[in-house]
Formats: structure tokens, C-alpha cells, sequence
């Protein structure tokens, strides 16, 4: 019964990977889905899910088409010196998780280039850049930013496009936020 559960789902990705680099309603700069490599079971020689999938596949279910991968970006431990600094405050108040759990860890960034955001509204392209916070291969969350050539100045998005106000429920920035920034001060000092 797993064999056939696997050989159903593999067969699945296989079609899926394979119409979706053939439909011809997906524009040229629209990435086809990471290379597909290795066996699974002896089943289908070639054919393995990667990590790089998985991200695509994370940021599919948020409902975005990636049209670019740029890679890795950084990487950096998560200590709470970090968290206290810039750009550490900024990255990890825009998360609805705790960052606790992940301090000592090391945190690979991924960025990526996609469209159907919120963001793309306020992008003269169109597009969105997103960077995956990813521990052990696992995405956890991210940033996003309205893509531009230029540099842009300001604060970070989390991964769906809200304000740090919107994810901290913050009604009021000038009163509300320096309260915030204190008691997440204290807490990682």
C-alpha cells in the first residue's frame, strides 16, 4: 500500500512538473519547478523530491508564482545579540512565531523573485521579492519587499506582506511600537 501511495504521488509530480513547464499560459521568465533528481524506492530512476522543491512548493501554498530563484542570500546564526540589532529586530518582528526556539541555530535565507503578492502593487514591475527564513531545510517564515532595481530604505514585510504594526496588532506606531521594542529589549538581553 506505500508503494503504491508513493508511485500515485510520484506520478502526480511527474505530470504536474511536466504539464506546468509545457503550458504555454505560464510566462518565459516563470522558472519551471527545480530539477527533479536520484530514484525514490527504484521506482522511477531520475526522479527525487529536493529542497529546493519544497521551498517552491512553500511558497506555492501561500499562493505565489516564483519567477526567479536567487539563491541563497546569507546565512547567519541566531543569537540574541542578533535579534537586539539591526537588521535582527526588524526580520524577526515581522514573524508570528516565537524566535526563541531557534536560537543557536543557523538561519539560511533564501530569496526569491514572485508574483501574485501583495506586495506587486507597489512594485513598477509587478513583482515581489521574498527571503525565506530556512532552518534544517524547513522554511519557517520570511520577509518581502516590493521588487525594485533600485535600493529601497525602510523596514521589512513579513513573507505575506503585512507591516511590523499589522503583525504585532499595533494600533498606534508612535506610542505602541517604542513599548514593543522595550519589552523585546528585556526579553533578549
Amino acid at each position: 500500500m506505500k508503494k503504491l501511495i508513493t508511485t500515485t504521488i510520484l506520478l502526480f509530480l511527474l505530470v504536474t512538473t511536466t504539464s506546468l513547464a509545457a503550458d504555454s499560459s505560464l510566462a518565459s521568465e516563470s522558472l519551471k519547478p527545480p530539477t527533479l533528481s536520484n530514484s525514490v524506492n527504484g521506482l522511477f530512476p531520475g526522479l527525487e523530491l529536493t529542497k529546493d522543491y519544497l521551498l517552491y512548493q512553500y511558497l506555492e501554498r501561500m499562493g505565489y508564482r516564483v519567477l526567479s530563484d536567487n539563491g541563497q542570500g546569507y546565512s547567519y546564526q541566531l543569537t540574541k545579540e542578533f535579534l537586539l540589532t539591526y537588521p535582527g529586530t526588524l526580520i524577526w518582528g515581522v514573524q508570528s512565531f516565537d524566535p526563541t526556539p531557534y536560537l543557536g541555530q543557523i538561519i539560511n535565507v533564501r530569496k526569491f523573485i514572485v508574483i501574485n503578492h501583495p506586495l506587486d502593487k507597489h512594485s513598477e514591475e509587478g513583482k515581489t521579492e521574498v527571503h525565506v527564513l530556512v532552518v534544517n531545510d524547513i522554511p519557517l517564515g520570511g520577509t518581502s519587499l516590493p521588487y525594485s532595481k533600485e535600493t529601497l530604505l525602510g523596514g521589512f514585510y513579513s513573507l505575506d506582506g503585512r507591516t511590523i504594526e499589522q503583525v504585532l496588532k499595533i494600533a498606534n506606531y508612535t506610542t505602541e511600537y517604542p513599548i514593543w521594542l522595550k519589552n523585546w529589549r528585556q526579553r533578549f538581553q
